[in-house]
């Protein structure tokens, strides 16, 4: 017999009022006058605001017998209820939790509901479907206000976060919540973080977002600050969540639309919505000016890619840490939101305070001034860690921009030392996303690897060794002062690479020895002409290479890109540098011809001929590609690369020389050789004979 299994309260409430929103939303689609999501949200915000109004008071303004008096008392007929039901949003929209610390009001100069007056009929169905939502059976009124707040954010994220415009502002709550697990691990094992947090006095811990969009790290941070602190062992818990709740948790946005929405959502989770404004977090005047050295922990998900003048920026100076300096050491004229907002973070932090941001991979690999930037900040602040982010995690808002979570903290003491950071890779977030009717959808599949990552967090801040912690996900502690070329990427430090790089040491010394790349090779692409292809020049791609690592001649003879290739001559080795999870090695065959290669190869040639195919096959295994996929970076999954300086620092386990391994390997790579001239003989001699036999039968 089949076994009933049935929902749980809470999920058969949510299901029920996520069911209610999308039935709005379709009435809102029939009027014909909602011509975009960002409207019918506006509208359901409104009609959300009234039911939170009636569970927070008791009150029913919401039901049609109600609004059928208001209808008669103030306009004569109890049938005008679209009037009745304005007149109830106007009346509750004047309430003081609406409005600004300026006098504006949340929801604009004319808050009023998008009906017409004579929309009664309509008025009356989006009535019945408020109505029809049953909060009764989860108890009191505050955990049904609870309740509400989960469906809101449920349906927001599910229904507006196709739109591009909106996806921005929502960071994943996948990612919200690994954040707040770490960061709030750390502060419950930092004495003074968590006395400040435990503490009566109302600005004693205080949690920032400057670019808060709908506020969901705010919101998530909340709860777990109630969590812990009801989970401890003080008295008055109650007083100091109430003060956390009512000063704590600061939120900044410069779009109006995320700003009244957090705000709404600040009234649902029980915050005070007046610790969210309105401002620009990078120039001119704000509301977070004020906590400029005062704040205890930062959440945020900063806007990526918007260049700003340097000069226009460090005039205000006083809101920044480094940009000052970044202008004196690299000299550049414009900088990207991205590092001005990591920037202007580390100036909010009070000594303690801790930053988790999520950033491009630029700001924790690149060279120049995100080079000099990182210099500089791990002089005066603690590297915590860095969790690498799958390309998939930010694809509903329309990229697939590599990034990563940054951790950071500022010391206690202007004296300190960098210890060993959590370096953690996310390979799956378990979902998906596809384009579903053109709009790019939601698919949870597979496993959460940042579920894990956060069980895993310890603080690393006693810990000065190598530790790996997992290996799926890759989660390692590694040593700061270890880091390749300054490189803060996580996956430059995978459990996989750190695995391959320590079996060496169970190598045969007296055979082998570990070496660098860059000792065996000369790296030979910079020093190369370029060259455009013709009927005498002919040029290499990437697409060139076969599964065994030869190339594919006449496609090669019949390929003339557009742009130029680097001049490359028979026995150079070319080496993709381009998403090596596809490895694409090979010889360059001997031709009558010049060719050229593609700028994705980096051009290699061993300093004695000899090792030639020894290197190439050595290239291929899987000793050489587990290093070289932990030490790729780039915008997306399909653009990583390994940079030329990485590159060259690969350890190869290479045999000594006059050694038997070196007499039998090369053995093995004269083989290779040959078989590989073998078969481009071939091929020239299949294509000769026919052309002969077309010649002779006159064709």
């Amino acid at each position: 017999m089949t076994q009933l299994t049935l929902k749980p309260s809470n999920e058969i409430l949510l299901d029920n009022f996520n069911t209610a929103l999308d039935e709005l939303k379709e009435e809102f689609h029939k009027t014909g006058r909602y011509d975009d999501a960002n409207t019918k949200l506006d509208e359901i915000l409104k009609l959300l605001v009234i039911k939170y109004f009636d569970l927070k008071n008791n009150s029913s303004s919401l039901d049609l017998a109600h609004l059928e008096k208001v209808a008669l008392a103030k306009f004569g007929d109890k049938k005008n209820i679209a009037n009745a039901l304005q007149s109830v949003f106007s009346d509750i929209a004047e309430n003081k939790m609406f409005i600004n610390k300026d006098g504006s009001n949340v929801f604009g100069s004319n808050a009023h509901l998008n009906i017409q007056t004579t929309d009664n009929d309509f008025a009356i169905k989006i009535i019945k479907v408020i109505n029809n939502i049953n909060l009764t059976e989860n108890g009191g009124t505050n955990k049904n206000i609870d309740i509400l707040n989960e469906a809101f954010g449920h349906f927001v994220r599910d229904n507006f976060r196709n739109h591009k415009e909106d996806a921005q502002y929502m960071t994943p709550v996948e990612v919200v919540n690994t954040a707040i697990e770490i960061a709030f691990k750390d502060i419950k094992n930092d004495k003074s973080s968590y006395d400040n947090l435990l503490s009566e006095n109302p600005d004693s811990f205080i949690v920032l977002d400057p670019t808060s969009g709908v506020s969901s790290f705010l919101i998530y941070s909340y709860k777990k600050l109630v969590e812990v602190i009801e989970s401890s062992n003080i008295k008055n818990k109650g007083k100091i969540i109430s003060l956390r709740k009512n000063n704590g948790f600061i939120g900044q946005d410069k779009v109006d639309r995320m700003v009244r929405m957090s705000k709404i959502n600040y009234l649902l989770s029980g915050l005070n919505p007046e610790l969210v404004q309105q401002g620009n977090s990078i120039l001119g005047d704000s509301f977070i000016d004020q906590y400029v050295g005062k704040v205890d922990l930062i959440l945020t998900n900063p806007p990526f890619g918007a260049e700003f003048n340097i000069d226009e920026i460090i005039s205000e100076s006083d809101k920044y840490e480094f940009l000052s300096e970044i202008k004196e050491y690299s000299n550049v004229k414009t900088l990207y939101s991205e590092l001005i907002m990591l920037d202007r973070c580390l100036k909010l932090l009070k000594p303690g305070g801790r930053l988790l941001i999520v950033v491009p991979d630029g700001i924790v690999s690149s060279k120049g001034m995100n080079e000099v930037y990182r210099d500089l900040l791990s002089t005066r602040f603690i590297l915590r860690g860095v969790i690498d982010l799958p390309a998939v995690t930010f694809a509903q808002a329309g990229t697939r921009t590599k990034c990563s979570i940054l951790y950071i903290q500022k010391p206690y003491e202007q004296k300190f030392q960098q210890n060993g950071i959590f370096m953690a890779t996310a390979s799956d977030i378990g979902y998906e996303v596809k384009e579903k009717v053109g709009t790019a959808t939601k698919i949870y599949s597979g496993t959460n690897d940042l579920e894990t990552i956060a069980e895993l967090y310890n603080s690393a801040k006693e810990h000065h060794g190598i530790k790996v912690l997992s290996t799926k996900p890759s989660v390692v502690i590694f040593p700061f002062e270890q880091l390749i070329n300054g490189k803060w990427n996580a996956n430059f430090y995978s459990a996989d690479r750190l695995h391959t790089v320590s079996n060496f040491q169970k190598i045969n010394s007296e055979e082998f020895e570990i070496i660098p790349l860059k000792k065996i090779a000369e790296f030979c692409t910079k020093n190369r002409k370029k060259k455009s292809a013709s009927d005498t020049v002919k040029h290499i791609s990437i697409l060139h290479i076969n599964e065994d690592s030869t190339i594919k001649v006449d496609e090669v003879m019949k390929y003339n890109p557009i742009s130029p290739g680097r001049e490359c001559y028979p026995g150079d080795i070319l080496f993709s540098k381009i998403n090596p999870r596809i490895p694409r090695v090979t010889v360059v065959f001997d031709t009558n011809i010049i060719l050229t290669c593609s700028s994705e190869f980096e051009i290699i040639k061993p300093y004695e001929e000899k090792y030639t195919y020894l290197l190439k096959t050595l290239l291929l295994t899987d000793i050489v590609l587990k290093q070289v996929l932990s030490l790729t970076s780039g915008t997306s999954s399909s653009h990583n690369r390994i940079k030329d300086s990485e590159l060259m620092d690969i350890k190869l386990p290479w045999p000594k020389k006059n050694s038997s391994s070196e007499q039998e390997l090369l053995k093995i790579a004269e083989k290779i050789k040959n078989y590989e001239e073998k078969k481009y003989d071939a091929n020239r001699n299949i294509k000769l004979l026919f052309e002969n036999l077309y010649s002779n039968v006159g064709i």
